[in-house]
């Protein structure tokens, strides 16, 4: 459900799908349709794909899971665009630096701890979007460090796993509720009773005789 919704909110927003990558989608602007606001359009995707994440945390709740986190990446820059394969079979892709550094600042929202990560490149065309500075990051193939961006969003730089503790903890409780589980801990619980009477038994004995 989530990656049909993800995908509208790309199409909608004037952007490009280019492929599925499991639970990730792979997306670009400028072509084949020219955009001339396409780094401002990719951020307003980012920002409307992790407000989804609130629009499904509800169901997710009833489900008994943790909300969905995305974590996004977003640069601009020259890159190689068309079709590209084989004789039997082509798919219309992007190649080059500038989607390597997207794809590397999407791996470090994990580091950053925020959703949504843009680059300097893309922030540069991004005025009219409130933004917050993270930091800097090396990128392979660049001399100087790349600065990173996140925007702010109600207010507020979001945080990846701000609600990590929780979530875990309403997992662990729909766990507990099990049958199977109860069945399981009430075995271990027994179990161990048990274990702990026998240590203390060995003790008294060991020092009761002095081994």
């Amino acid at each position: 459900e989530f990656l049909d919704k993800m995908t509208k909110i790309v199409l909608k927003n004037g952007g490009t799908i280019d492929k599925y990558m499991g639970d990730c989608i792979m997306a670009f602007w400028n072509a084949p349709i020219f955009c001339p606001n396409h780094a401002e359009m990719a951020v307003k995707t980012s920002i409307e794909i992790e407000l989804l994440g609130d629009e499904l945390e509800e169901k997710m709740k009833d489900m008994g899971l943790p909300r969905v986190k995305f974590g996004t990446g977003v640069n601009t820059g020259v890159c190689i665009v068309g079709n590209m394969g084989s004789e039997t079979r082509m798919d219309y892709s992007v190649v080059g630096d500038s989607v390597n550094l997207g794809a590397r600042l999407e791996a470090q929202t994990r580091q950053e701890d925020t959703p949504i990560i843009v680059s300097e490149y893309s922030y540069l065309q991004c005025s009219d979007i409130p933004m917050s500075v993270l930091g800097e990051v090396k990128v392979k193939g660049k001399e100087e460090p790349v600065k990173m961006y996140a925007p702010i969003i109600d207010g507020e730089v979001r945080k990846l796993y701000k609600d990590w503790v929780s979530s875990g903890i309403n997992l662990l409780i729909t766990f507990c509720n099990l049958p199977d589980f109860i069945i399981l801990w009430n075995f271990f619980n027994f179990f161990f009773k048990y274990v702990i009477q026998l240590f203390k038994l060995v003790y008294i004995i060991v020092k009761t005789y002095k081994f």
